[in-house]
């Protein structure tokens, strides 16, 4: 079996890294403050399905792709395409208001006054 590098250059890799641990945490803290926007870009990026029709973020392509609707959509080609119902920003912002209201009803509930 075949080591990737020697004992020798190892414990000078090791040594290296303790020594200079603040060096190398600044150097890490700069690297992600720089990349930092360009990573969003690309988790905010939307694709197409080709099959389904509808955007999906890039990163949640593979998940989408295992959900009941794209293997449906996937096996009924000739058949009508089970698409996304399209919100305005208004309904989505009033849907997601009542989950939530709904979600602190449950969590919290009122105390009901005696008549």
């Amino acid at each position: 079996m075949m080591e990737r590098h020697c004992q020798k250059c190892s414990e000078y890799k090791q040594r290296y890294r303790e020594y200079h641990r603040e060096e190398l945490r600044r150097k890490a803290k700069e690297h992600y403050e720089q990349y930092k926007g360009q990573k969003l870009e690309k988790q905010k990026e939307k694709v197409e399905c080709p099959i389904c029709k509808i955007d999906i973020s890039r990163n949640k392509m593979s998940r989408h792709e295992r959900t009941q609707r794209h293997k449906n959509n996937l096996n009924n080609t000739n058949t009508k395409r089970i698409e996304q119902p399209v919100l305005s920003d208004k309904e989505k912002k009033r849907i997601n208001h009542q989950k939530n209201i709904d979600y602190l009803n449950d969590i919290f509930p009122s105390f009901q006054t005696p008549d």
